[in-house]
C-alpha cells in the first residue's frame, strides 16, 4: 500500500491531470460544427495522433487488467480469448480491413453496412446501430469498473464515488468535443499508456524470469484444470474463441478509427504498428496473470493491480496508477463517442435530415445518456471482460455474416460496388440474428446451452441471409439497390 506521502502525490497528480481533460473538451468544442466534426475528426487525423488514438483506445481496462483476470481466473484456457480477439481479429483487422476502410468517411461500422451493402436503407441501419452499440456502451461500463478497482484498493473508498467523478469527466470532454477532444486527449494518454506497458513488462520479467515450467507446475497442484485448454468441455472455449474473433473484427472503434484516417497510407502505418505491439504486450498480460495467481491464489479480476502493487518501486506503482486512469478513460472516451453516433446517425437520424447544429445537440445529448447508462452497468456485471463479451456477442455475431455475405455477393464486373443480397433478406437476417443473439447471451438457461450467444447468432444471421434471399432476390431489387 501506498504510504500517506505518494498518496498524496498520485491524488495532486490526477487533479491536474482530469483538469486537464476537462479544459481539452472545453476548447475542442468551439471546433465542432457539424456530424462530421463530432464522429470523424473531419477526416484528417495523421499518422503521429491515428497511431496513439489507435494505440490508447485499443488498449485499456480489458487490455491491461482485465486479460490479466482472464489468466489469473481460467488459467492457460484464458488464452482462448486473446487467440480469437487479439491475435487473429487485430492482425486481421489491422493489416487487412484498416486500410481498405480508410478510403470511406463513414461515421460507424453500421453506416457502412447500411449504405455500402444495402442501398442506405433506414432499417437496416437502424439494427445494425443497435448491435454496434452495445459493445459501445458496455466497454465503457468496464473501463470504469478497471479503474474503480484501483482507487478503492490505495484509497479504500466507495468504487461507486470513482465511477461517477471519472464518469464525469471522460463523459464531459467527449460531450463537449466530439472526437476532436477524444484525438487529442488520446495522444498524451497513449503516450502514458505505453509508459505502462514498458513498466509493467520490464517488472513481469525481472520477478517471474518468464519462467513458465514454475508457473504451470504451481498452476497445477492448486487445480489442475488451470493448465487445461479445454477444462468443462469444448464448446464453452470455441464459443469464447469466436466471441474475440467476430468481436475483435466488428470492435465499433477500430472501425471509426480507420474511417478517421486522413488517408490509406496513414490507416496501414499506424494500426499495424499499433496491432502489432498490442498483440505481444496482451500476450504477457495474460501470463502475468497465471504468475500472479501462482503467487496469490486470491487475486482473480485484480491480478494486475495485486502484482504492481506487490512487486514494484512506489513511484512505478503512482506512475501506474495514472497509466492505468489514462488507458481506462481513453478507451471510454472513444467507445462513448461511437456510442453517440450509432444513437443519433444510425438509429435516431439515419436519412441525414437533422440540420448541422441540430445533429451536434443531439449527439452531445445522446453521449450524456450513453454515459450514465455505461455506468450504471459497471455495477451489474462481476468481471470486466463478461461484461464486455456480452456486446461483443451480439456485435459480432450478427454484423461480421452480414459483412461477409454481403461482400461475397458483390458484382465483381461493376466499378461501383453493388451487392446481390436482396433488401429484405438484409432486413431480415439482422433483425433474427439479433434477437438470437440478445436471448442466448441474456438468457441463463440458453446461455448455458450453447456457450453464449455468439454461435447462434452466427448461425441464426448466415442461414437467415441466405434462405431469405433465395427466396427474395427475384421478388425485390438488390439491398445495395435500394434506398
Amino acid at each position: 500500500m501506498l504510504s500517506v506521502g505518494y498518496q498524496v502525490l498520485l491524488l495532486g497528480i490526477a487533479v491536474v491531470y482530469l483538469a486537464f481533460c476537462i479544459w481539452a473538451g472545453y476548447r475542442k468544442s468551439t471546433e465542432i460544427k457539424n456530424a462530421t466534426d463530432y464522429f470523424l475528426s473531419s477526416k484528417d487525423v495523421t499518422f503521429w495522433f491515428l497511431f496513439f488514438t489507435c494505440w490508447a483506445s485499443f488498449s485499456g481496462a480489458g487490455n491491461f487488467i482485465g486479460y490479466a483476470g482472464r489468466g489469473a481466473i481460467h488459467g492457460i484456457s484464458g488464452y482462448w480469448l486473446y487467440f480469437g480477439e487479439v491475435l487473429i481479429g487485430y492482425s486481421v483487422f489491422g493489416f487487412v480491413l484498416a486500410p481498405y476502410l480508410a478510403r470511406f468517411g463513414y461515421v460507424s461500422m453500421a453506416h457502412y453496412l447500411s449504405d455500402y451493402l444495402a442501398g442506405g436503407n433506414p432499417l437496416v441501419r437502424r439494427v445494425a446501430g443497435f448491435a454496434n452499440l452495445l459493445p459501445n456502451v458496455c466497454w465503457v461500463g468496464g473501463q470504469v469498473m478497471g479503474l474503480s478497482y484501483l482507487w478503492t484498493m490505495i484509497f479504500g473508498v466507495d468504487p461507486r464515488i470513482v465511477m461517477v467523478v471519472v464518469g464525469f469527466v471522460f463523459i464531459y470532454y467527449t460531450v463537449s468535443g466530439g472526437i476532436k477532444a477524444v484525438i487529442y486527449t488520446d495522444f498524451f494518454q497513449g503516450i502514458m499508456q505505453l509508459a505502462l506497458a514498458v513498466a509493467v513488462v520490464g517488472y513481469l520479467i525481472k520477478v517471474t524470469r518468464l519462467d513458465v515450467p514454475w508457473v504451470r507446475e504451481t498452476l497445477i497442484k492448486q487445480n489442475p484444470a488451470l493448465w487445461q485448454w479445454f477444462p468443462g468441455g469444448v464448446m464453452t472455449h470455441v464459443s469464447t474463441f469466436l466471441v474475440g474473433l467476430f468481436g475483435g473484427l466488428s470492435n465499433p472503434i477500430f472501425w471509426n478509427r480507420a474511417f478517421c484516417a486522413k488517408d490509406v497510407k496513414t490507416a496501414r502505418r499506424a494500426f499495424g504498428i499499433s496491432m502489432s505491439i498490442t498483440i505481444v504486450v496482451v500476450a504477457l498480460v495474460i501470463f502475468l496473470g497465471m504468475a500472479a495467481r501462482a503467487m496469490n491464489p486470491n487475486v482473480g479480476d485484480q491480478a494486475t493491480i495485486w502484482f504492481v502493487f506487490s512487486h514494484t518501486h512506489p513511484i512505478v506503482q503512482v506512475l501506474t496508477v495514472l497509466c492505468v486512469m489514462a488507458a481506462t478513460m481513453s478507451t471510454a472516451d472513444t467507445h462513448l463517442n461511437c456510442g453517440a453516433a450509432n444513437l443519433v446517425m444510425d438509429i435516431v437520424d439515419p436519412e441525414a435530415k437533422l440540420p448541422d447544429k441540430a445533429q451536434v445537440n443531439y449527439s452531445r445529448m445522446a453521449t450524456l445518456v450513453a454515459g450514465i447508462f455505461a455506468v450504471a452497468g459497471a455495477v451489474i456485471f462481476p468481471t470486466i471482460l463478461d461484461l464486455a463479451m456480452f456486446g461483443y456477442a451480439v456485435c459480432g455475431g450478427v454484423l461480421i455474416p452480414f459483412f461477409v455475405i454481403g461482400w461475397l455477393l458483390r458484382d465483381k464486373s461493376s466499378e461501383k460496388f453493388k451487392s446481390s443480397l436482396s433488401l429484405k433478406a438484409a432486413q431480415t437476417g439482422l433483425i433474427i440474428g439479433t434477437v438470437v443473439a440478445v436471448l442466448f447471451e441474456g438468457v441463463p438457461s440458453l446461455r448455458a446451452w450453447l456457450g453464449g450467444g455468439i454461435i447462434p447468432a452466427i448461425v441464426a444471421t448466415t442461414v437467415i441471409l441466405l434462405i431469405a434471399n433465395a427466396f427474395t432476390r427475384g421478388a425485390s431489387k438488390p439491398a445495395s439497390a435500394q434506398g
